[in-house]
């Protein structure tokens, strides 16, 4: 069985419809690296000028949007996803808990490549998301159970905004 529907200029980039904007930059300029005509033994002089119109087109809203709807495509860019809360533990000393005071957390938490947007590369060794490691200073209340950080948490696309982190309060 064949596909009979033509190729879109979202096939050629590799990107879905209603991809961000973001997306669209960063995968472009993935693609375009592998494929440069002067890059030895992997150039693609003919795939690289299909990258070309392809993102000049659907990196630039208005053409985008004339392009969807010269080609009957009914999808609007998506914003980019929110993020996500991030849990983690805190160990505080004896009476820290009780009396309240400030005290550092170290969380990892695994951020998306803004490179390749999840799709694996070099960078981030094929796994779309790297480490990293982060120590923030907080405040723990007087018999707090738990922490509330704003905007520490995890991030749901690159460049998008923060989740929340939750620090569980663990004496001892």
């Amino acid at each position: 069985m064949t596909d009979t529907r033509t190729r879109t200029l979202y096939d050629v980039l590799g990107v879905e419809p209603d991809a961000p904007t973001e997306k669209i930059r960063a995968i472009y300029r993935l693609r375009s690296r592998d494929t440069h005509p002067r890059r030895p033994g992997v150039g693609d002089g003919r795939l690289q000028r299909q990258l070309n119109e392809a993102y000049s087109i659907l990196g630039d809203p208005d053409r985008r949007a004339e392009y969807n709807a010269q080609t009957g495509i009914r999808a609007t860019p998506r914003p980019l996803r929110p993020g996500q809360p991030l849990y983690a533990e805190v160990h505080v000393g004896d009476g820290v808990r009780s009396r309240g005071g400030a005290v550092e957390a170290t969380v990892t938490r695994w951020e998306p490549c803004p490179r390749c947007w999840g799709e694996g590369c070099r960078r981030c060794e094929g796994r779309g998301r790297r480490p990293e490691t982060r120590t923030v200073v907080v405040r723990v209340p007087p018999g707090a159970d738990e922490v509330l950080v704003e905007g520490e948490g995890m991030v749901g696309d690159p460049g998008g905004e923060r989740g929340d982190l939750i620090l569980y309060v663990i004496e001892g």
